[in-house]
């Protein structure tokens, strides 16, 4: 799986959660896959979003880069830089601004 350094941030639902506060859909998205499953999950999301497009816009991930980034302050800058496939001076500008803050959590910025 592509992304499945996703699952090695620690307190993942309570970051992810904090990623996508202001965006309702994805909010919705989140609590009708933590509630169901298989059939029924496909369901409720096809009559949810039946006559609208969902977009899962980048910046969520990149904010989720960036958490797995400070939370692997001992990695290697190289290791980061392939699991998470972004430009070295990323993963150095990231650790050298530190903690997110509320005001950086707006993905549509």
């Amino acid at each position: 799986m592509k992304n499945s350094w996703i699952f090695e941030i620690k307190n993942l639902e309570e970051e992810l959660l904090n990623i996508i506060s202001d965006r309702e859909d994805l909010k919705l998205v989140y609590k009708i896959l933590n509630e169901n499953s298989g059939i029924s999950a496909f369901i409720m999301l096809y009559e949810e979003f039946n006559k609208s497009s969902i977009k899962f816009v980048d910046r969520t991930i990149t904010l989720l880069k960036r958490v797995y980034v400070l939370q692997n302050k001992y990695a290697s800058a190289e290791k980061l830089r392939r699991i998470l496939d972004v430009d070295i001076r990323t993963i150095y500008e990231w650790r050298r601004q530190g903690k997110l803050e509320n005001s950086q959590l707006n993905i549509f910025e």
